[in-house]
């Protein structure tokens, strides 16, 4: 008889013991599963941080090239209206299967025409690579970075005679300078290893970073290099603020 439950006391336990060793192998199986998604979730977020980082460089990159022409080209009204003026014949990138087309001309609602290398002419700086080349010399292509440069009149600067200006009167024309200011906009974009497409503009884009400055002819770099965007022509644009 004590033989008998001796036996059914040991079954018990073992029974217990099994669900116990179930149970924790359950729990074990959770945290290991929850670790890998928390693990797979960070390396997205990282791989989205680096893909946005790069796209800025290509944004950056296209800005000092814009930078380059504009500071290179002689200030005149009418060579500035010409960059406005400039009627884009270029595709503008977007997600394949969707067919891009050229931009309307500048408005408030757009962006503005694109940039060409001279005033009234040259090429459109539209969909410019930017080439990445690993240790030793390689072309790195599994991600393709572009840049694409615009133009656009800033908002301050009005046909004489219009509602804002002194004597008011006239109209607003975003396609005719008549200050000494114009913005440059520059919009950087990571694509696939396909890149964009030089018939139809498209692309399967992965990031997208925009970068504005506003620059001016008759203006002055500003004071000390402490100036974090404070006084622009002194840090990273070229829009003197004023003062001494």
């Amino acid at each position: 008889m004590a033989d008998t439950r001796n036996r059914r006391t040991d079954a018990g336990e073992r029974g217990i013991a099994l669900i116990m060793v179930i149970l924790l192998l359950l729990v074990l199986t959770v945290l290991g599963i929850t670790a890998t998604m928390m693990m797979t979730q960070e390396d997205r977020i990282s791989g989205r941080q680096e893909t946005q980082k790069a796209a800025f460089y290509a944004a950056d990159a296209g800005l000092r090239r814009g930078e380059t022409i504009l500071g290179l080209t002689k200030y005149k009204n009418a060579n500035l209206t010409a960059f406005l003026a400039h009627t884009p014949i270029a595709h503008t990138v977007a997600v394949t299967p969707v067919v891009p087309v050229p931009p309307p001309g500048w408005d408030i609602t757009h962006l503005g025409t694109y940039l060409t290398t001279v005033a009234g002419g040259g090429t459109e700086l539209a969909n410019q690579e930017v080439p990445q080349v690993v240790v030793g010399g390689d072309t790195f292509d599994r991600v393709r970075a572009y840049y694409s440069l615009y133009v656009r009149n800033n908002p301050e600067d009005t046909t004489p005679g219009s509602p804002l200006a002194t004597p008011p009167g006239g109209q607003v024309s975003p396609l005719v300078n008549y200050d000494t200011r114009l913005r440059l906009v520059s919009v950087g974009f990571l694509t696939d290893a396909k890149g964009v497409d030089p018939t139809t503009g498209a692309a399967r884009v992965l990031a997208v970073k925009i970068l504005e400055e506003e620059l001016n002819w008759v203006g002055s770099a500003g004071g000390k290099d402490d100036q974090a965007d404070g006084n622009p022509g002194a840090t990273n644009s070229s829009m003197w603020q004023g003062g001494s």
